[in-house]
């Protein structure tokens, strides 16, 4: 069990590391100064099979160069690496709010080259391998480590299928959207193309004059499509402009539901 904890708390550590040193942070925290204090601070990062991103976001924002917006993406990468690293993964408090179809654009401004990927799924791989190989043990010994292990990967294999869409958009080059036509969007929001994963609805606005518009307006605008959309299960609406950033949002949450309006 110690092989497999150090090379699972190695793989953890590596993956944050890789991830941030290739995003607009990567010269808040060095890359070698950050592992070292996280893997000090291990205990409270990795509890009860969950990473708990905010450790991460505490030590960044305590650093004179943080920029919060820039945090975004690298944090958003690692959300969608649930499956690979085996455990479920909280965000920060100040990123709970953004929705799955969020996440998965705002990962794609932070590009992980594919080989160093490969390498931090391989040293997953590699960790459950030695989790399934038996130590040696007396024959009166009575043998508790098997269930021990089915269990593991019982749960590694359900974090995959929950989050399998995630691990689709970074290793396929991005999720199974299906087309919407415009038409088909009712509302007088100005869409120049659209796109469905699952109950959330991706929407293209070109028309930078619509961005101008007061929010009041924007904000009705987007309540009543989403609202009309219902029809069609759509629970979530993304808006993105020209170069891709996520300008607007609405969702369904909480019970008795409510649309919550995010403008940006």
């Amino acid at each position: 069990m110690v092989a497999e904890e150090t090379s699972n708390r190695e793989g953890v550590l590596d993956s944050i590391t890789l991830v941030f040193s290739h995003s607009e942070l990567k010269d808040v925290v060095g890359t070698d100064a950050l592992k070292s204090v996280l893997s000090g601070q291990y205990s409270d990062l990795v509890a009860d099979g969950t990473l708990h991103l905010q450790v991460v976001w505490n030590l960044l924002a305590d650093q004179p160069d943080f920029v919060a917006g820039d945090a975004l993406a690298p944090f958003s990468v690692l959300k969608t690496w649930e499956s690979e690293l085996g455990l479920e993964v909280a965000l920060p408090q100040a990123l709970s709010e953004y929705s799955a179809t969020e996440l998965i654009v705002q990962a794609s401004h932070c590009p992980i080259p594919k080989a160093l990927k490969a390498r931090a799924r391989a040293r997953k791989t590699t960790a459950e391998m030695e989790a399934n190989v038996p130590s040696p043990k007396r024959t009166s010994e009575p043998s508790s480590r098997k269930p021990a292990v089915e269990v593991a990967l019982a749960a590694v294999a359900v974090l995959g299928l929950a989050y399998g869409g995630y691990s689709l958009y970074l290793t396929m080059g991005g999720p199974e959207f299906s087309t919407v036509q415009t038409a088909d969007i009712d509302g007088d929001l100005p869409v120049a193309k659209a796109k469905q994963l699952g109950e959330e609805l991706s929407l293209l606005i070109l028309d930078d004059t619509w961005y101008d518009l007061p929010e009041m307006l924007r904000d009705e605008s987007l309540r009543t499509t989403l609202t009309n959309m219902g029809a069609k299960k759509v629970t979530s609406i993304v808006v993105q402009d020209s170069s891709s950033a996520v300008r607007a949002s609405a969702q369904w949450v909480g019970n008795p539901p409510a649309i919550v309006v995010r403008l940006r």
